[in-house]
């Protein structure tokens, strides 16, 4: 999807025969109601889509409907700046689910970001995620990925994924499940060590690394 300027649609669906072939952005997009994932790949391309509806999502997070509506295609960000835009949630509460898919060309795997908005004001809500083998290379502005107790390289322990989320509102509580692919587990996670965030905030959110 290219242009001169950015585009505009009402409803933007993805109908391909096929999980391995895409549509790429060759610039930013928007979607004022519905983007619709039916068969194949949305790669962002190091561009961003906005969501314009704020909406909550229905049904189940295999297969969503609502502003983003899935049946088996993928959103696939893999870069930092490859961001899902979804504005103006407020203070409307209810399931989200971004269907993210992973880099995998011919069969990506399903990866979904899913936030269950359950009170106060959110905003708009930006994500972007990518796998990162060993952890590298970080996200941009990250220093380091230490344990906050015992300074050591957490590395070892952390899944090779990271996410960029951001919001503009002032007060939301939301259950956020993040979601990667087996081969991107740490080392001594599994049924009973479910691990947990390890977020990096912003110079403006506090600064630094902390075990959440």
């Amino acid at each position: 999807i290219g242009g001169l300027v950015n585009t505009t649609f009402h409803e933007l669906q993805i109908s391909k025969v096929a999980a391995s072939q895409f549509v790429t952005l060759l610039r930013s997009v928007a979607v004022d109601d519905t983007l619709t994932l039916t068969l194949g790949q949305l790669r962002l391309n190091s561009n961003s889509i906005d969501i314009n509806n704020g909406l909550a999502s229905n049904t189940s997070t295999a297969n969503p409907v609502g502003p983003i509506t899935r049946t088996a295609g993928f959103i696939i960000s893999e870069n930092p700046i490859a961001l899902v835009n979804w504005k103006n949630i407020g203070t409307t509460n209810g399931l989200r689910v971004v269907p993210f898919g992973n880099g995998a060309v011919v069969a990506p795997l399903y990866i979904p970001f899913s936030f269950q908005h359950t009170s106060g004001d959110l905003g708009n809500l930006s994500i972007a995620t990518y796998n990162a083998p060993a952890n590298l290379p970080w996200p941009p502005g990250v220093t380091h990925i230490n344990n906050a107790t015992t300074s050591a390289n957490n590395a070892p322990a952390t899944v090779d994924r990271f996410w960029m989320l951001s919001k503009t509102g002032p007060n939301p509580v939301a259950d956020l499940v993040f979601r990667f692919t087996p081969t991107e587990r740490a080392a001594g996670m599994g049924v009973f060590q479910q691990g947990r965030a390890q977020p990096w905030r912003s110079q403006a959110q506090g600064g630094g690394v902390n075990n959440a």
